[in-house]
């Protein structure tokens, strides 16, 4: 993807989240672009495996959670996904969080 191109949640597998981390360096790791990979793996792998709806969760995956007759179906839709952080409020401050639920 070209560099001025936003990145967003994506869909990625345990081994390419890892390759991305393992592969930065220079300015990626200051802008923390070595680091999002994992973090949209994790938010995936909370819909996939622990069963929270995508739009619970920050960044918002890339899924889309879809009735079918008394069936739910979960549907790749990469324009869902987004890649914000949430901010939480502390006792003393506020606090930007990777990834929330």
């Amino acid at each position: 993807m070209p560099p001025n191109v936003p990145r967003v949640c994506e869909w990625l597998t345990e081994a390419a989240a890892f390759a991305e981390f393992a592969r930065a360096s220079g300015t990626i790791i200051q802008a923390q672009g070595h680091i999002k990979p994992l973090h949209w793996y994790i938010a995936c792998r909370l819909v996939v495996e622990g069963g929270f709806l995508p739009d619970d969760i920050t960044p918002r995956p890339p899924f889309e959670v879809v009735k079918a007759g008394g069936r739910y179906r979960l549907e790749l839709r990469p324009d869902l996904a987004t890649s914000t952080e949430a901010t939480v409020f502390g006792g003393m401050k506020s606090k930007n969080i990777d990834v929330v639920i």
